[in-house]
């Protein structure tokens, strides 16, 4: 097992799993079923595997549903959370919880999984950076979208950037990167904050040959659940 780190985990819960369809009516994404399992669990479960423990969660759509969730977490974990008074983006709910955060902090978008060591990234978090994404050179469903010059983050595009690598949706930042944003507005996203990073040289890239999935569609949704129930085959020998 390994040993527990003190660094701080932020899960961005709160969509609206518009893209889900009916899944998404009446239950949110990170609550959504694979397995037979709550998907917050599934994608957290490679996070404590590495070490971390704290969590801040941003809730938002149907936050009861995931607040009465959270209660059920194991005991060991450290968990807070807090929920937007209405949809603010992903950049705008972080602004929300800035009370919550630490100096340091992982950033997880609720709807993405993948395996790697998370505790071992911010090892890798240079000090002179405001923020570092996590990057794959893996095939997956999304675009490249991210172009990396020299360990930098040069462009980000979600309609793809040729011949760059794939943001898997786990990012680390400093709290002072939200300076960089224009307080008050209605609504912020992630990629406005990365555009202004970027400009100031200051977004840092790591990168992994692990694929990462998200679960924002059904197609999405199935994806992962083949890959998870073929690594359980195989480990059974199956």
């Amino acid at each position: 097992m390994t040993e527990p780190r003190s660094e701080q985990v932020v899960v961005l819960a709160g969509g609206l799993g518009t893209r889900l369809g009916p899944m998404g009516a009446d239950r949110p994404k990170v609550l959504q079923d694979v397995l037979g399992r709550p998907f917050l669990d599934v994608m957290l479960e490679p996070v404590a595997a590495s070490g971390l423990r704290r969590f801040h969660f941003c809730l938002g759509h149907l936050a009861p549903r995931v607040s009465a969730h959270l209660a059920t977490l194991p005991a060991e974990w450290e968990t807070t959370a807090e929920t937007e008074p209405a949809p603010l983006g992903t950049a705008g709910a972080l602004l929300h919880s800035v009370g919550h955060l630490d100096e340091q902090f992982m950033v997880l978008l609720g709807d993405t999984y993948l395996d790697t060591d998370y505790g071992g990234l911010f090892d890798r978090f240079p000090p002179d950076s405001l923020g570092m994404m996590l990057l794959t050179r893996a095939s997956n469903d999304v675009l490249p979208n991210v172009g990396v010059r020299d360990g930098t983050v040069t462009a980000y595009d979600k309609n793809g950037v040729p011949g760059g690598l794939t943001d898997t949706g786990v990012t680390l930042l400093r709290r002072s990167a939200l300076d960089v944003l224009q307080r008050g507005r209605e609504r912020t996203d992630l990629h406005e904050l990365f555009h202004a990073l970027m400009g100031r040289g200051a977004l840092a890239a790591a990168v992994t040959g692990e694929r990462f999935f998200d679960i924002g569609t059904p197609r999405r949704h199935q994806a992962l659940a083949t890959h998870l129930s073929a690594g359980t085959a195989k480990e059974a020998g199956i």
